[in-house]
């Protein structure tokens, strides 16, 4: 009896064993499958990267150009007597006597620049980017404006405050449109905007 014991304790260590090396195995397989995910999930993030700094490589030659036909246009229309009359007017525009502010105290110069292109995004590598416009402060600052929500102002001093803070590409159809001119039919249609804005702010 004592031997039969024996025998089938042995049996039950033996098959204690292999479960045990069986859930054994199956873990390492597991980790190594969760191992090899992550490892291939790192390249792929790392490819998206690479991929948006070749592309922002690409762009920067022409958005350093358009930067600086920007900064040009805009040095010129801070001297114009159409930015003087059009500062004069807004300042002039206060929501009451007793309240010296402007209801307007910024001049978009631009749309808001949308479209499809690359993006260092992960999840989101291609799709809509951009989002931006330019505007100047009546004091003659000039300003990115991230048209999202909780988009932040960033003031543009220099060529290299634009290549930080703006999309190559927004810079580059901005810089068209003062070169062909249309620059002026979209100041006007964004000040119109910004006036029934206004009015329908302070009226209410």
């Amino acid at each position: 009896m004592s031997k039969r014991k024996k025998d089938d304790g042995g049996k039950d260590a033996k098959d204690l064993m292999g479960s045990l090396r069986g859930c054994f195995d199956e873990v390492r397989a597991k980790i190594q499958e969760t191992e090899n995910k992550k490892k291939l999930e790192k390249e792929r993030r790392k490819k998206v990267k690479d991929d948006y700094d070749k592309w922002l490589k690409e762009q920067k030659p022409e958005a350093e150009k358009a930067a600086k036909k920007i900064l040009d246009w805009v040095s010129k229309f801070l001297i114009s007597d159409m930015w003087r009359e059009i500062t004069s007017s807004l300042r002039n525009l206060t929501s009451d006597e007793d309240d010296p502010e402007p209801i307007i105290y910024r001049l978009a110069i631009s749309r808001t620049i949308i479209y499809e292109g690359p993006s260092p995004n992960p999840y989101y590598p291609y799709g809509t980017q951009g989002h931006q416009s330019f505007s100047i402060d009546l004091d003659g600052t000039l300003s990115v404006h991230h048209d999202v929500k909780y988009g932040k102002f960033y003031k543009l001093k220099s060529i290299g405050d634009m290549m930080k803070y703006v999309d190559p590409v927004v810079l580059v159809q901005i810089a068209e449109t003062m070169q062909d001119d249309s620059v002026w039919g979209i100041i006007k249609e964004e000040l119109k905007k910004s006036l029934k804005r206004a009015i329908l702010k302070h009226c209410n």
